[in-house]
């Protein structure tokens, strides 16, 4: 008789993890096995962390008679396990019943000749990130990399319909939020079973890095990789690193057109290689395949116009495209026909009910924005009673039926961010291997440059409108097209540095600066502390913290989580300001401490909430 310990796929509280089983001698499990067990009276599936011929509960060990093996996930992915339970200061099981989501009862048994994650292929080890200006097309772009490597190739990209857009041009399978169970599993079960086989997914599947032979990250920058409140809180891209060090033969290929923030730390260290310098300017990449032309207009969006959003300028250009035959795309980030129920005579906004959020105008309904509510549209202002709520900015609805009716042509398509980044894929869906055609210059118009950042009023608004900007900007250079950029003068006229390397390493030294500051990542560390209890119990977990952190960490706080639902307990948020220079080892160890009272974010994506 031999025993396993097995973690189940189930969520448990921390320390409550691994389970003693005993097995038949004949049966030829090992270490990164996915099988079945009886566990609480029910079937379970578990991942086998070790096998031994003895065990602390033999005595009471029951027997494993369902000798299937489900998944052969090899040595890597309990040691994965272990990491990134340590680093999120959850459980194990808990960890796992997130990657596995619902296994299947009469799932498929592995077959005996699958694929073994744990040899290494003859290649050289690689690890490397490239700003390509078209991350896509090209030698170096991720469509010729995942056709060219062979064994395991793994996709992560940070949007559920930019994965199933690169799946249908790869011809290959897709794992995120919105796909079932039972299509889940079959994903996992053949990226792991074949020999050769390519998976596009989000954070979701970032897990199955343990796995592969070859990992491609489309825009590493993006925040989207990482979870923020939800548990397990766990960045896709931390996932990847542990599997790199924990795999040193497996190739890891960043494709991206902007280094990260936090690359800007270490770009003045000595010995360290200055990452802007192999930063592309997008502006001056003009050769036979890529050449743009942009038209920089300072316009106030509440100045006059034919029509609303478009300077008359703007205009203009795109009715000299449309004579040319040419097609004009409008990138408008507002929903719906009005951003904002505003009362054009006094200023009143309509508010959320729940959270007292500025409504929207959406669909002929309110709605909210930030909690999601719909509610009936207001008739009249409740501070002076007018009945014109149309001050606030035209949405994208509104802008669109003022260009059908303006420009008289379907030529014309106002689009959001999502809705472009799905017109961008489907244009190169049509155009692979296709040269772009100088003679049509397909034009892209932003009304309002400052729109890129999102709704979101923290910090993070400057970084996430370069990155946004130098993408589309990008995006428009590979398909060889014409950039008509409207906004605030102060904007205009940094945009087009923020192109080039040098200006692009000045406005992240500038960023870097202000977040100092502040104290706010990544020039320090943010722990987030989130306890669902009155403030009275929060008020004893900040002195506790006071009393235990060392004087050069500084806690604030309790801050009231807001917007909750009356039903749910109440949420009480706090920070811990901790010096850079601080190893991470050393926050998950004081911070597990504290882990049975309080959900812990060692990387929080959203600061104030």
């Amino acid at each position: 008789m031999r025993y396993i310990t097995v973690v189940p796929a189930i969520r448990t509280v921390p320390g409550v993890e691994q389970f003693d089983y005993a097995i038949p001698d004949e049966w030829a499990v090992q270490a990164g096995d996915v099988i079945h067990i009886s566990f609480r009276n029910r079937e379970q599936a578990a991942l086998v962390i070790q096998t031994s011929s003895t065990s602390a509960f033999a005595h009471k060990a029951i027997l494993i008679r369902d000798q299937r093996i489900l998944l052969r996930c090899g040595e890597v992915l309990p040691k994965l396990l272990h990491q990134a339970a340590k680093h999120t200061l959850t459980s194990q099981p808990t960890i796992l019943a997130a990657w596995l989501r619902r296994v299947p009862h009469r799932a498929s048994v592995m077959p005996t000749t699958s694929h073994s994650v744990t040899s290494t292929q003859a290649r050289l080890p690689m690890r490397q990130i490239r700003f390509l200006g078209d991350r896509w097309r090209g030698k170096n772009g991720l469509l010729e990399e995942t056709r060219r490597h062979s064994g395991h190739v793994l996709i992560l990209t940070p949007w559920r319909h930019r994965a199933q857009h690169l799946s249908k041009l790869l011809e290959t399978s897709v794992l995120h939020s919105d796909v079932a169970d039972g299509a889940a599993w079959r994903a996992v079960y053949n990226f792991t079973t074949h020999d050769s086989s390519s998976l596009v997914t989000t954070r979701v599947g970032a897990w199955l890095a343990s796995l592969a032979d070859t990992i491609l990250i489309d825009e590493p920058e993006n925040d989207d990789y990482k979870q923020d409140e939800m548990t397990p809180r766990l960045d896709a891209r931390w996932l990847v690193e542990c599997c790199a060090n924990l795999r040193p033969e497996m190739s890891v290929i960043q494709l991206s057109t902007t280094p990260r923030l936090r690359s800007a730390l270490t770009s003045s260290v000595p010995h360290t290689q200055n990452i802007f310098t192999t930063t592309p300017s997008v502006m001056l990449a003009k050769t036979a395949t890529q050449h743009m032309e942009v038209t920089l207009e300072a316009w106030h969006k509440r100045s006059g116009s034919a029509v609303e959003m478009l300077s008359p300028q703007t205009i203009n250009l795109i009715e000299e495209t449309l004579e040319a035959g040419q097609s004009v795309t409008i990138l408008h980030p507002i929903l719906g026909e009005r951003a904002r129920l505003t009362c054009h005579d006094c200023g009143w906004q309509a508010t959320c009910a729940a959270c007292q959020f500025p409504l929207s105008h959406v669909d002929n309904m309110a709605l909210c924005k930030r909690c999601g509510r719909r509610s009936e549209l207001p008739l009249i202002c409740s501070a002076c009673g007018g009945s014109d709520l149309t001050r606030g900015l035209p949405g994208k609805e509104r802008l669109a039926k003022q260009c059908t009716t303006y420009f008289k042509t379907a030529n014309v398509q106002v689009v959001d961010i999502m809705e472009l980044d799905a017109w961008q894929l489907n244009q190169l869906e049509r155009s692979v291997g296709v040269t772009p055609d100088l003679s049509r210059r397909n034009m892209l118009v932003i009304t309002d440059l400052a729109l890129l950042s999102g709704a979101s009023e923290d910090i993070r608004l400057k970084e996430r409108l370069i990155l946004t900007w130098r993408r589309l900007a990008a995006g428009v250079a590979a398909e060889a097209g014409r950039l008509v950029v409207q906004g605030q003068e102060e904007l205009i006229a940094d945009c087009q540095a923020w192109l080039t390397s040098t200006g692009l390493n000045t406005a992240w030294q500038q960023e870097l600066a202000e977040r100092r500051l502040f104290g706010f990542p990544p020039a320090v560390h943010l722990v987030k502390l989130l306890v669902a209890a009155s403030d009275q119990i929060a008020q004893h977990v900040v002195q506790s913290l006071r009393a235990d952190v060392p004087q050069t960490w500084q806690v604030n706080g309790p801050y009231s989580v807001a917007f909750r639902a009356h039903t749910r307990r109440p949420r009480q948020a706090m920070h811990v300001l901790i010096p850079s220079e601080v190893a991470e080892t050393t926050l998950e160890t004081f911070f597990s401490s504290y882990s049975d009272q309080a959900i812990i974010d060692l990387d929080p994506v959203a600061f104030f909430s």
